[in-house]
């Protein structure tokens, strides 16, 4: 066998274990992540009535829907270029997209607030539409950082943020419902996991 075979193949085994190693990285901690709320849904049933439940999955609805539009999607070219100060150019890109979605969809809560909540009949929502923007702003800067990681393959990182946003939102929650903070308490629960992990993934970008 010649040495350059042997290397081709050396490298082979190596991309491969790196492979593996990666997933394995990346499943493990989406697994955690969604093993620590399964823990703690039995103490957040007890805190919080069924209607609360129905405000969070209309709120997470809305918001869903708007992510798709809060970067137009510009994240996704940041894999592409080989050259990272190009790269950098379109996180910023996506980023400032972002900013610009959350604040058309502030003027537009702000000014059509109870109307929207009415045509999803369900009036006690207009008390907390106000927060869609700032998920907007939360989670469209998490899909592009999330991309920005996984170009340097900071799987670890990722994998972290994942747990990281389970716990707190789950805790938040639990700790809501303890001091009757029952009205939205799942709701601003949720956005401050969201918020811890999208402010840790900034930070550790940035600072790089």
């Amino acid at each position: 066998m010649r040495i350059s075979e042997l290397i081709n193949i050396l490298k082979l085994k190596f991309n491969k274990s790196q492979f593996s190693k990666n997933f394995l990285t990346l499943f493990s901690g989406s697994v955690i992540a969604q093993i620590i709320p399964l823990i703690a849904s039995p103490f957040i049933a007890r805190l919080f009535p069924p209607s609360e439940f129905g405000l969070l999955a209309i709120f997470a609805a809305i918001e869903s829907f708007l992510l798709i539009f809060s970067s137009m999607q510009y994240e996704l070219a940041i894999m592409l270029p080989e050259d990272d100060s190009e790269a950098f150019h379109l996180l910023i890109l996506s980023l400032l997209i972002t900013l610009i979605v959350t604040i058309i969809s502030a003027l537009t809560i702000l000014i059509f607030n109870y109307k929207i909540a009415i045509l999803l009949n369900s009036p006690e929502l207009a008390g907390w539409l106000f927060l869609i923007p700032i998920e907007i702003l939360i989670l469209g800067s998490f899909k592009s950082l999330n991309v920005w990681a996984s170009r340097y393959k900071k799987y670890r990182r990722i994998s972290f943020r994942q747990i990281t946003q389970s716990i707190t939102q789950s805790v938040s929650k639990i700790i809501f419902g303890l001091l009757d903070f029952i009205s939205g308490g799942l709701i601003v629960g949720m956005i401050l996991g969201e918020f811890t992990s999208t402010l840790g993934l900034g930070r550790s970008t940035f600072k790089r």
